[in-house]
C-alpha cells in the first residue's frame, strides 16, 4: 500500500488544507482561496454537508436575475387572468383563486370549475386594465388596428363614358398596337446533347473528358 502512494497525493492535500484555512495576518483573516476567487473551495466534507435548500434559492435567484423573472404569490379571492389551453378558446379567462397549493401552485375557479395551475400561468387582474395590458393577455396585434389601411375608392363611371374612353384609347394610343404586334425574343443559344460517361476502370480521373 506505501508503494501506490505518490508525493504528489500528500502536497495535494497540503495545498488544499493550506488554501482553506483561515490566515490571521490577511486581510479580514479569510483564507487564501477567499482573496484569490472570492469563496472557500470545496472538499469532500463541505459536499456531504451541503444544504439543498440554500443550493435551490441561489440558483433560483441567479434565474430570476438573468431573465428578470418576479415572484407571484396570490391569496384566496384575488381576481386573476388564468391561462386557458382549450382549443378555440382565449388563451387567457377570467378566475378566481380559491386555494393556494405548495409554493406555486393554486387552485382557481374558472366559469364555475376548479383547475390547478402554476403560479406562471396566472397574471393579476385588475378593474382598471389598460388596452396595452388587454393586447399583451390574448396576444393581439397592435399595429393593424391602431394604424388600419385606408381603402382607395375606385369611381365607377357610367356605362356611356366607359365604352367612349376605351374605344378613343383603343384608336389613338399607338403604344397599345405595338406592344401587341411585337414579337416574341426567344433563345439563340446552341443546344448539344449531353454526352454519355463511358466507365474505364483504367482511368484514374474523368476531368478531362
Amino acid at each position: 500500500m506505501k508503494n501506490d502512494i505518490t508525493t504528489a497525493d500528500p502536497l495535494q492535500k497540503f495545498l488544499q488544507v493550506y488554501r482553506r484555512t483561515p490566515c490571521p495576518s490577511s486581510p479580514r483573516g479569510r483564507s487564501p482561496a477567499e482573496n484569490f476567487i472570492g469563496r472557500q473551495i470545496r472538499t469532500a466534507l463541505t459536499t456531504s454537508r451541503s444544504n439543498p435548500e440554500e443550493r435551490n434559492k441561489k440558483m433560483e435567484e441567479q434565474f430570476n436575475r438573468h431573465n428578470n423573472a418576479h415572484s407571484k404569490k396570490f391569496r384566496p379571492g384575488d381576481a386573476v387572468w388564468v391561462r386557458d389551453y382549450r382549443k378555440d378558446q382565449a388563451k387567457w379567462v377570467y378566475g378566481e383563486v380559491t386555494q393556494r397549493i405548495g409554493n406555486v401552485l393554486y387552485e382557481v375557479l374558472v366559469n364555475g370549475q376548479i383547475h390547478r395551475r402554476h403560479a406562471n400561468q396566472l397574471r393579476p387582474r385588475t378593474a382598471e386594465d389598460t388596452e396595452q395590458n388587454l393586447l399583451d393577455l390574448f396576444d393581439l396585434p397592435t399595429e393593424c388596428q391602431r394604424h388600419p389601411t385606408k381603402a382607395v375608392s375606385i369611381p365607377t363611371p357610367t356605362p356611356g363614358t366607359s365604352l367612349t374612353r376605351l374605344t378613343e384609347s383603343d384608336g389613338n394610343d399607338p403604344s397599345t398596337a405595338t406592344s401587341t404586334s411585337r414579337p416574341l425574343r426567344r433563345s439563340t443559344r446552341q443546344r448539344r446533347a449531353p454526352t454519355p460517361l463511358n466507365m474505364d476502370p483504367s482511368r484514374k480521373t474523368y476531368l478531362g473528358v
